[in-house]
């Protein structure tokens, strides 16, 4: 019988086939696939967002301005530019930091609110951001639903059951009804999809069945 730690981070011990074990395997599953996703390599830049504390000039290097711009979040770096900064202090901005040198390098992107540029290359990726973490989230627990309730159903079972599963991983607690019903209607779906009673028809799937999800 394996242990988990209940809501109060207290450890249980629970029986391996219990519902209580499947989830406590699936949270640990999505916190991994976060973790692939947000791995940075060392001096690879990152994309942040954070206010202006402060720009100065410092000095030249070969055609372009550089400009000594620091950030409320504590990071500091080094902007070149063929003019002016575009930086202006007090505003947020979007910006790139990182680099091999002893000074980081910053890049302007743009001001805050703007949609954010992707890169790729360098054999791997900027840190995700709270948009992409649960875009995951409702992946895995998409994935997780049909698994579990199996195929050939209708597809308002898999999305009620996925919202089950993705109110768990968000919140580290189980779904009432009433978390779900509020989850489909903050995103607006058909009013005629049907509802139906998820904890307590998955835990009593759950409870006749005793495999392990498959992550």
């Amino acid at each position: 019988m394996p242990w988990i730690k209940d809501e109060d981070g207290q450890p249980i011990l629970v029986a391996k086939d219990s519902i209580e074990n499947k989830l406590d395997d699936f949270k640990n599953q999505r916190d991994i696939e976060i973790a692939k996703n947000s791995y940075t390599p060392k001096n690879q830049k990152k994309m942040k967002t954070s206010k202006v504390r402060g720009v100065q000039p410092n000095g030249q290097f070969k055609d372009m301005n550089v400009f000594e711009v620091s950030f409320e979040n504590g990071d500091a770096g080094n902007n070149y530019a063929k003019g002016n900064c575009r930086f202006e202090v007090g505003k947020e901005y979007q910006y790139e930091i990182g680099g091999s040198g002893k000074t980081p390098s910053v890049k302007f992107i743009g001001e805050a609110g703007a949609p954010a540029k992707s890169f790729g290359g360098g054999g791997g990726s900027f840190q995700k951001s709270p948009q992409d973490k649960a875009e995951i989230a409702r992946a895995v627990a998409l994935k997780a639903a049909v698994d579990a309730i199996g195929a050939g159903e209708e597809p308002y079972k898999y999305i009620n059951c996925a919202l089950y599963f993705e109110h768990y991983l968000t919140t580290g607690q189980q779904a009432n009804q009433d978390a779900v019903d509020n989850a489909l209607n903050d995103r607006k779906m058909d009013a005629n999809i049907k509802s139906s009673s998820i904890p307590t028809q998955v835990r009593e799937e759950y409870a006749n069945d005793n495999s392990d999800l498959p992550f």
